[in-house]
C-alpha cells in the first residue's frame, strides 16, 4: 500500500470510530479490530451495548451508516434486504435507508453537468432545482432540453467514484478483520458478502452501462404497448451523467 492510500485510510478509519462511538457502537470498534483508531482515555470506556434490544442496536447502526456517506448507506440498503442473517429489527431500521438519503446542493450539481456535457443553461431551456430523487450515488432532476423535449437528468454525486474505492478497500479489511476475530461474521460469508457488494456498486457508477441496458430493454419492448422504457439522450450522457 503507498503512502497516500495508506493516509486516507487511516483518515477514513478514524472518521468511522468517531461516528461508530457518537452512536453508541463502541463495541463494533472492538469487534472489527479498531481500538488503534481510538483516543487511550476512551479505548477503556467502550460501551458494551451487545446486550440491548436489537431494535436499539438498528437505529444506532442505521444512524451511523446516514452519517458515514454513500458507500455505507447503499451497503445498508444492500444488508436491509437479507432477511436470512439480519433479524426483522434491523430490517426494518435499514430499510429507512432507502429514502434518509441528503440531497447534493444545486451548485455541485450543476458543476458537475458543466464539467461532463456542458454549462446547464447552454443545454436546458429549463432544469429543475428540487431534485426528484435523491440516492446514495446520484440524484435526479426533472428538465427541458432547448428542443423542447421533457427529461430526467440523473447525476453522480461529486468525488463519489474516488470515495467509493476507498471506502470499498476498508470493508475488504474489516471484513477480514471481523471473519478473524467473529465466528458469526465468519459463519454468514462477510468477505464474500461486502465483495460482492463491492462488484455491484462498482458497476452501478458506470451510468453508461445502464444507458446501454436501458436502450436494449427498449429496443425488446418496442412492440409491447403496455411498457415504456425510457429513450436515452446520448448527447447528453456519459459515465457520470444520464438523460432520459
Amino acid at each position: 500500500m503507498n503512502i497516500r492510500r495508506k493516509i486516507r485510510h487511516i483518515r477514513r478509519y478514524r472518521q468511522i470510530t468517531r461516528v461508530f462511538l457518537k452512536h453508541g457502537l463502541g463495541y463494533l470498534i472492538h469487534r472489527m479490530g479498531m481500538e488503534r483508531y481510538v483516543p487511550i482515555p476512551t479505548l477503556y470506556s467502550l460501551q458494551n451495548c451487545e446486550q440491548e434490544p436489537d431494535y436499539c442496536l438498528a437505529d444506532k447502526l442505521t444512524h451511523a451508516l446516514m452519517e458515514l456517506g454513500p458507500t455505507f448507506i447503499k451497503f445498508g440498503q444492500v444488508l436491509s434486504t437479507r432477511s436470512d442473517i439480519l433479524s426483522p429489527a434491523f430490517i426494518t431500521e435499514l430499510e429507512r435507508l432507502q429514502d434518509n438519503v441528503s440531497q447534493v446542493p444545486i451548485e455541485q450539481i450543476k458543476a458537475l453537468i458543466a464539467c461532463e456535457i456542458g454549462p446547464v443553461d447552454e443545454i436546458f431551456a429549463d432544469f429543475n432545482p428540487m431534485p426528484l430523487a435523491s440516492a446514495s450515488i446520484g440524484q435526479v432532476h426533472r428538465a427541458t432540453l432547448k428542443t423542447g423535449e421533457q427529461v430526467i437528468v440523473k447525476v453522480q454525486r461529486p468525488n463519489i467514484e474516488a470515495q467509493v474505492a476507498n471506502d470499498l478497500e476498508i470493508f475488504v479489511d474489516l471484513a477480514n478483520l471481523m471473519e478473524k476475530r467473529s465466528p458469526e461474521a465468519a459463519r454468514i460469508g462477510l468477505l464474500n458478502i461486502v465483495e460482492d457488494y463491492g462488484r455491484m456498486i462498482r458497476l452501478e457508477l458506470d451510468y453508461n452501462r445502464e444507458a446501454k441496458n436501458g436502450e436494449r430493454m427498449r429496443h425488446n419492448f418496442a412492440q409491447d404497448s403496455a411498457v415504456v422504457i425510457p429513450r436515452v439522450y446520448w448527447d447528453y450522457s456519459t459515465p457520470r451523467v444520464l438523460t432520459e
